[in-house]
């Protein structure tokens, strides 16, 4: 019985701190919003949407560093992961901007190569249309 004890007894002094520190952070949010920052980078934020990723950054960190009550706690994880998805949504806009403008581009390329062939092909059928000189 007093192996039982000593047992409990370890857990609760090892755990509770850990529940303790827990307690007062939103958990949920901290996940959401750790989550929405990685899929703002891996959407590539870092090079289309970097002010909106360093907001969120930053609010993230705020809150992971801060004491305040739980409640204002989980309004900055919030923050941060609205910014982050804010920062997610404008790099993918970007990024299919750029890509739009580079088939335009290459449509406008292959507009040219196309006309260009189809005067090769006329002007070659004019001259076997004509006598040897």
């Amino acid at each position: 019985m007093h192996k039982r004890s000593a047992i409990l007894s370890f857990v609760f002094v090892t755990c509770c701190p850990i529940f303790i520190g827990c307690a007062g952070k939103p958990i949920t949010e901290i996940r959401e919003a750790r989550d929405a920052i990685r899929s703002a980078k891996e959407a590539g934020a870092e090079r289309y949407a970097l002010g909106l990723l360093t907001e969120a950054q930053a609010s993230y960190n705020e809150a992971d560093e801060g004491a305040a009550p739980r409640e204002e706690l989980r309004e900055l994880y919030i923050r941060a992961a609205m910014q982050a998805k804010i920062a997610q949504a404008q790099a993918h806009m970007k990024e299919t901007e750029e890509l739009l403008h580079q088939t335009q581009a290459d449509h406008a390329k292959a507009k040219e190569a196309a006309a260009a062939a189809k005067n090769s092909a006329e002007a070659a059928a004019r001259a076997v249309g004509q006598p040897a000189p």
